[in-house]
């Protein structure tokens, strides 16, 4: 099998994907770069089976070098092997620098998207034209959306028609995601009337990418905003799918799930598949749907390309990777069998849980019993999943390791591969 490029970035992306390849034996060589006061990877703890590590300049920092040393690594893959490499981003900064840099990656590197599996032009990663495209073929599922033009004097009057309240965001993401770093991590900002709007606009950087304005989709309960997803094979037919109910987001609301059940929304399989169909989709991808309380039907509010946060959490019940992998040739053996949730998938919840952990200590002190009351609490009718990776915060508190032994399935990851990885004693 020919080996897997994947770019390092997210500790618990990155976790997820690797090892899902890993365990099906996919070769990987792991691209790498650092930052002034980052922390210790976790997949590290496993580097010695990766087939190789490569080093590059942050592309934040140094994007021509960035680019011109993954350029060396595909050529010499290519001299290898005689194909071009198939090339995966762990995060949004990642498959921003892929996506910048087509022209001259694109002759060494392919990756999901296209049903050919060319390097694609991401259009869909621009939330406009991912929204005018999506209205061409589900307009009544798209919210209401407009593009902010920093440049624009007739804001006011382009919207005159708009009903608040509403939500903005970036379009897409720089390398430094500006966005989330200016706004305490929450991915969009709402707003309650045009004076509003106006008003958060003029304190809003310049250096940010542009803004997209949305609709704000209201919802009576959390079991109705759902995100789906799913892989597509080389007809953009969707093999494998799920869907999550996010169970504790932070910071609230606009933020991340770090509580996630698995679930199953059969009637979100129609519309998923004509999104995907339009897109000509192949590969991974998730789609976030909300239910308008207003409207009475469902809403695309995301659709997020490069693979999605807890990937490697589903897969561990789920055939995505399998799926993805089987699939990257056009001589793969395509079928129609769809793998959906099975009942013990269904029983399955992620805890990212040093962010749990953190939300009940706060910054100082060590709040075991209130920490272990909400864990517990968690792990009712559930079996709870984490990996290693999101144990940083309490890792050199031993007194956590029995107790959350009992409370989580970690068939990798017991109280000895603490003690290996953190010297806890």
């Amino acid at each position: 099998m020919e080996p897997i490029v994947v770019i390092r970035g997210n500790d618990i992306s990155f976790d997820g994907i690797a090892t899902s390849l890993l365990s099906l034996k996919v070769p990987l060589i792991v691209v790498t770069y650092s930052w002034q006061g980052a922390n210790t990877w976790y997949s590290d703890a496993y580097a010695d089976q990766f087939k190789e590590l490569v080093q590059i300049a942050n592309p934040v920092e140094d994007e021509e070098r960035a680019v011109s040393q993954l350029r060396e690594l595909g050529r010499k893959l290519l001299r290898r092997s005689g194909k071009k490499a198939w090339i995966i981003a762990s995060t949004d900064t990642n498959q921003n620098l892929i996506a910048n840099n087509l022209v001259c990656l694109s002759a060494y590197f392919f990756m999901w998207g296209s049903k050919v599996f060319q390097l694609n032009p991401f259009s869909v990663i621009d939330k406009f034209h991912l929204s005018k495209k999506l209205a061409e073929v589900v307009p009544t599922n798209v919210p209401k959306f407009h593009a902010i033009e920093q440049s624009s004097t007739n804001l006011r009057s382009d919207l005159s028609s708009w009903i608040f309240p509403a939500v903005y965001k970036p379009r897409f993401k720089d390398y430094r995601q500006s966005f989330y770093a200016n706004h305490s991590g929450v991915k969009a900002v709402e707003v309650q009337s045009i004076d509003g709007l106006m008003q958060k606009l003029e304190k809003e950087t310049k250096k940010q990418p542009p803004l997209l304005l949305q609709e704000k989709v209201l919802f009576s309960g959390k079991d109705l905003e759902v995100p789906f997803y799913l892989c597509a094979d080389a007809r953009s037919e969707i093999v494998v799918a799920a869907t999550g109910q996010k169970q504790w987001i932070k910071p609230h609301p606009f933020g991340t799930a770090i509580v996630l059940d698995i679930t199953w929304h059969e009637e979100l399989l129609t519309l998923a598949q004509s999104i995907v169909s339009h897109l000509e989709w192949r590969g991974l991808l998730m789609i976030e749907f909300i239910f308008c309380s207003k409207s009475l039907n469902w809403k695309i509010i995301e659709v997020n390309t490069r693979p999605w946060l807890l990937s490697g959490f589903f897969s561990r019940f789920m055939p995505f990777y399998e799926a993805l992998v089987s699939r990257t040739s056009d001589e793969g053996e395509d079928n129609n069998k769809l793998s959906v949730p099975d009942s013990y998938a269904l029983k399955q919840r992620h805890v990212i849980l040093h962010e749990v952990c953190q939300e009940k200590s706060g910054n100082g002190g060590d709040h075991f019993d209130s920490v272990m009351e909400t864990l517990t609490a968690l792990a009712v009718d559930k079996e709870l999943t984490a990996p290693y990776l999101s144990t940083r915060w309490y890792a050199s508190r031993t007194k956590y390791l029995e107790k959350l032994g009992e409370l989580y399935s970690w068939p990798r990851f017991a109280a000895q591969e603490f003690q290996r990885l953190f010297g806890v004693n």
